[in-house]
């Protein structure tokens, strides 16, 4: 295992948070972000296919079409949510998708059911009290009336959320890394960058030129796509070198430490519940690690 992993997933973990707080501190409205994450993801990730073996088979496109379209409904959903409720309260609530997506997979793949029967008993109590402790601190967030407010959509957010972590693991079962997920990559960002298009064309016809090319949503937009560009690029590294993926998206998770972190640097009001915040995330992170049949294995 290289050892440098654990820099580049830490590194993807700040630029998640960056890709947070540029949105929840930015002024420009969030159609006008999210228009330019899918036309910037297509000019700066669709060049990729030309330098790469795309695959032949046409499910990956179709899987890459829909995985590019719902990509850009979940980042508009999650730009609006941090300039509502803050870059930390949503980054505390984004781990959600990390259940979605083990349920998920429990019912999805039959041969990770067999792994899970085989589990050692402490395994399976570890899994089952970081579900019981995510949902009991999701109870307590409830009490917060922002994190009350900011739960609704965040559901909805890790729903598209785990359909995309999904979507990726079933897409790399196309070629190998890193050439197939340069591959993925590529194909998704045209296809958001092409809905992006469309979505202007027909749904924002209040949007206007200068408000896509004002000096606030330029600086927006750069900040997003060069936070972007960090998680994707710093995520594939990291992925690249670990011998277990689920090390690399526990560092992930870290992200809502940095946005603490830059709330108490610049003296950011950050009303909302960081106790029970930052034990949902804790939870979300055990649920990562002790799901991994790989675990029981190495012990």
């Amino acid at each position: 295992m290289g050892f440098m992993w654990w820099i580049y997933a830490l590194l993807a973990g700040v630029s998640l948070a960056g890709y947070l707080l540029s949105t929840g501190l930015s002024r420009t409205d969030a159609k006008v972000l999210s228009l330019y994450r899918g036309m910037g993801a297509m000019v700066v990730f669709g060049p990729l296919a030309f330098f790469v073996t795309m695959p032949e088979d046409v499910h990956f496109y179709v899987l890459s079409g829909i995985a590019g379209f719902v990509v850009l409904i979940l980042d508009f959903l999650m730009f609006r949510a941090a300039q509502d409720y803050g870059a930390g309260t949503v980054g505390r609530l984004t781990p959600i998708s990390i259940a979605f997506i083990f349920l998920g997979w429990v019912v999805y793949d039959s041969a990770y059911r067999d792994l899970m029967v085989a589990w050692p008993l402490w395994q399976s109590g570890a899994v089952v009290l970081c579900l019981v402790g995510g949902i009991v601190s999701l109870s307590a967030m409830r009490h917060d009336p922002i994190a009350r407010s900011a739960i609704k959509v965040s559901l909805v957010i890790a729903l598209l959320g785990a359909f995309i972590d999904a979507a990726s693991k079933v897409a790399l079962d196309y070629g190998s890394l890193p050439e197939i997920g340069l591959a993925y990559m590529a194909a998704t960002g045209v296809a958001a960058g092409i809905t992006s298009a469309v979505s202007y064309i027909f749904l924002m016809p209040q949007v206007t030129i200068r408000d896509i090319f004002s000096p606030s949503a330029m600086i927006g937009g750069a900040l997003l796509l060069l936070s972007l560009a960090g998680l994707i690029l710093f995520k594939m590294y990291a992925m690249r070198d670990v011998a277990n993926p689920s090390y690399v998206v526990a560092l992930i998770c870290t992200a809502p430490l940095w946005i603490t972190l830059y709330h108490k640097v610049t003296k950011t009001p950050d009303p909302t519940d960081l106790r029970a915040g930052f034990a949902f995330v804790i939870c979300m992170v055990g649920l990562v690690l002790f799901s991994d049949s790989s675990i029981s294995a190495g012990l």
